[in-house]
């Protein structure tokens, strides 16, 4: 029977032959040398001659020959009598190795991950053969060829991961694209990249320090220009939007299921700018849908791409003033971008007057006349615009007054032969005419595009449990992710949240898994709710009307499903018109959903909070006397 050898060479080399070390002899280093250069050899087939030259170069003609048969014997006897072919003047591996050279070439463009993970470091890292000159540079073009190969492919599969969110995994695969290769401009390109979309600026920039200093400390070269040009783009660059007072987690989940949508907005906005129109794009969703981070990952990726980026959140306040906004991107770096001192001066003098930051920055002389703000942020924008692509984006714009909104599309005009792009992230359950005036312009008379965002769906939530949770059996994240899809309702943000949560306690209790099987949507939660997660359901629920929060306590403790006509009852609301109009709100902002059974709460965990958190015990005691008195 042919025996199983099996070989890794994507870094230091092993070998073993049905599953246990080889013999010592075959492990003799003229020996190994002898197996690699027929594995890497075309048809694994070389002449005589050639293995000759590469392993006995010292010897004379009959010597080298004997030590070529005397290196053959041992590889038969140690890997089978079968595995070599020394008819005539050639010698041809005939049996077939299990090489991870070979799965790797397999995998590598069906299944790069897989392939990335064979990986282990350079091509037969630390091996060599003392006084065999022509193997060791026959060996160096081999690692060569391997090394360039795995680099590029590192670096492909880190873009990938970039462009499906994942940054993590994309600063992982840099980082090992690196080791390989320190010197390889593309490997440094991608390490640049993948830490400025995590986060982490001043990583960026110290690679791109150390890589200028080992260029010219050992080739005595200067950097490429397009990777000093992604330097000063990163060095330029600004952070992305932040929610205030809210930690993010320090590794983040990959964009499940929205992938597509950034792909979109990214190259939307590449098409754009390429051609010098300025853009509207329009990031749709529910609370909790993931749009903040969405748009998050794209300004890091229009920093990336050349792009002056400005980032504000909107907050409930703004709502009140309408040059709210329009202030906050002048006060957000918007002083430091390129071009801006190209400004008139009765624009800059409309900011230098009022913000510290650009009084700083620019002397402007005393003028008899300064803008108002609108015409002075146009003047400024054109000014930044004619240097490199502008693009404002804007958190919560929503939450915007409606006269600001409809100014945004007045902005865009002026714009006109400019690259500059407004990105918005709106709720989706808005009510506001400026916005669905915003949301109806986008792709059509102003370039762009608006897209909405769905809950996930059950595959996709597996999904979510699947990249955290790997080491978990199929059956316990399956079950997973239906506990999470009935406490969310699918709304990722709320997932997250939750998932955080579960993994934690977990891990604190010891328990291999949660939940125990027959127990999924009955089982405790193993920690509280996360404060993040409660606190932004509490801001929710204080922003609906007296009477929405009133109908919502009394929801929180109905059994479900409940009836519309139940719940007016327990309310003392007589009026059908006005009870199915409430109702018709909440479920339009999706606290609850309804279905040919009654209402109910999609998202269990918003339930629980609210009976739990919003209401006092005396609110209790009567809602409770209420439902019990209107069966």
């Amino acid at each position: 029977m042919p025996r199983l050898i099996v070989a890794r060479l994507l870094g230091p080399p092993e070998l073993t032959i049905d599953g246990a070390p080889a013999a010592p002899e075959l492990l003799w280093r003229k020996h190994v040398g002898l197996c690699l250069v027929l594995w890497c050899a075309p048809e694994r087939r070389r002449t005589r001659d050639q293995l000759i030259g590469l392993l006995w170069g010292d010897k004379d003609d009959k010597a080298a020959r004997h030590s070529l048969n005397e290196a053959l014997r041992v590889v038969r006897r140690a890997a089978g009598d079968d595995v070599l072919d020394t008819s005539g003047e050639s010698v041809c591996w005939a049996g077939k190795p299990d090489l991870d050279t070979d799965r790797f070439a397999a995998l590598e463009s069906a299944d790069p991950d897989a392939a990335c993970a064979l990986i282990a470091g350079p091509f037969c890292d630390g091996f060599s053969i003392p006084e065999t000159p022509e193997f060791d540079q026959w060996l160096e073009g081999e690692r060569g060829r391997w090394r360039h190969r795995m680099v590029t492919l590192l670096v492909r599969t880190a873009s990938s991961a970039e462009d499906r969110g994942d940054a993590d995994r994309a600063v992982h695969l840099a980082e090992r694209s690196l080791a390989l290769d320190p010197y390889a401009e593309l490997a440094v390109q991608g390490a640049l990249r993948a830490y400025s979309l995590v986060g982490d600026r001043a990583a960026a920039l110290a690679t791109g320090e150390a890589y200028k200093a080992l260029l010219e400390r050992d080739l005595g070269m200067s950097i490429d220009e397009r990777t000093a040009a992604l330097i000063a783009r990163i060095a330029r660059g600004r952070g992305p939007v932040r929610p205030q007072g809210i930690a993010m987690p320090a590794q983040r989940v990959p964009l499940i299921a929205r992938e597509s949508a950034l792909r979109h907005l990214h190259d939307t906005w590449r098409n754009a700018a390429g051609a010098n129109q300025p853009a509207l794009l329009i990031i749709n969703g529910p609370g909790g849908s993931g749009r903040s981070r969405l748009i998050e990952e794209f300004a890091a990726r229009a920093v990336l791409g050349g792009a002056t980026t400005i980032t504000v959140r909107v907050v409930d306040a703004d709502g009140s003033d309408e040059n709210a906004v329009l202030m906050g991107l002048a006060r957000s770096g918007l002083q430091l971008a390129a071009g801006v001192a190209g400004a008139p001066t009765e624009a800059l003098a409309a900011f230098t007057t009022r913000f510290s930051e650009w009084a700083e920055r620019f002397r402007v002389p005393s003028v008899s006349e300064v803008m108002p703000p609108r015409d002075a942020f146009i003047a400024v924008v054109r000014a930044t615009a004619d240097e490199q692509p502008v693009v404002l984006v804007i958190d919560d714009a929503d939450r915007a007054h409606p006269e600001e909104l409809r100014w945004f599309a007045a902005l865009l005009r002026a714009m006109s032969g400019l690259p500059m792009t407004i990105a918005l992230a709106i709720n989706a359950q808005t009510a506001n005419i400026a916005v669905d005036e915003l949301r109806r312009r986008a792709g059509r008379d102003i370039a762009g595009a608006s897209l909405l965002l769905e809950p996930f769906q059950l595959p996709e939530m597996e999904q979510l449990v699947g990249t955290a949770l790997s080491n978990w059996s199929a059956e316990a994240r399956a079950r997973l992710a239906r506990r999470l899809q009935a406490e969310s309702a699918g709304m990722p943000a709320v997932a997250v949240d939750l998932l955080h949560a579960v993994m934690k306690g977990v891990a604190l209790s010891g328990a291999a898994q949660w939940p125990a099987p027959d127990r999924t949507l009955d089982a405790t939660l193993p920690v509280p709710v996360p404060d993040t997660l409660a606190a932004a359901i509490r801001i929710a629920f204080r922003r609906l009307t007296v009477e929405g929060q009133a109908m919502l306590l009394s929801a929180a403790l109905l059994d479900e499903p409940f009836s519309a006509e139940r719940l007016g009852r327990v309310l003392g609301i007589a009026d059908p018109v006005r009870r199915d109009a409430m109702l018709d709100a909440l479920e339009w902002e999706r606290w609850i959903v309804a279905d040919g059974r009654g209402y109910s709460f999609p998202a269990r965990v918003k339930r629980r909070l609210i009976a739990r958190d919003m209401m006092t015990p005396g609110q209790r005691r009567r809602l409770e006397s209420s439902i019990a008195a209107c069966p």
